[in-house]
């Protein structure tokens, strides 16, 4: 008979304990949890006790769930959780610190590529500067420089060619 009882209770509760603890949870799975849950507690000492108006069970229950959710939501905030590496943090460290020393060659070997151009062709490493590191178009070195674009694109072709003939090597060794 109690469980005919709470059967019906289930029933005809079911959708308000579950709407419940979805509001407070937003999480459907959860919200499903918390509601077998308040079913679960109910015992046959509080179904005789509940059975006394509709809107006593209904207002019960939904402070049950109430409850029970935010007990939940309490319980999550005090648990921490803190990732796991083991062993690959070690690696992960290592990684980082290659690819560090792997950034800092290939800014020395930036710098380096620059001065040596700037040196052998002042006009080159003007016109490259602007192009790569500035983002310039081709119109407006022209127009900085008084020189036509066609001797801009020119330049700038030979620049790059002189870098790869003298730096190939060394550029595919940091690669």
């Amino acid at each position: 008979m109690i469980d005919e009882r709470l059967k019906e209770i289930y029933e005809q509760y079911y959708l308000l304990v579950m709407d419940t603890a979805f509001k407070i949870l937003q999480d459907y799975y959860l919200a499903q949890d918390i509601c077998q849950d308040v079913f679960v507690r109910i015992t046959s000492e509080q179904l005789d006790e509940m059975c006394g108006t509709p809107k006593e069970l209904r207002k019960y229950l939904v402070v049950m769930a109430q409850n029970r959710a935010i007990d939940y939501v309490r319980s999550q905030k005090v648990r921490k959780e803190v990732p796991y590496y083991g062993s690959e943090t070690h690696l992960d460290n290592e990684d980082c610190f290659e690819r560090l020393e792997k950034a800092v060659d290939q800014r020395v070997f930036t710098s380096k590529l620059f001065a040596d151009l700037e040196r052998y062709r002042h006009d080159w490493y003007e016109i490259l500067v602007r192009v790569e590191v500035y983002n310039y178009s081709a119109e407006e070195i022209s127009y900085d420089l008084g020189i036509p674009i066609s001797l801009v694109r020119s330049k700038l072709c030979r620049a790059k060619k002189w870098i790869k003939k003298k730096y190939r090597r060394k550029y595919e060794q940091l690669q």
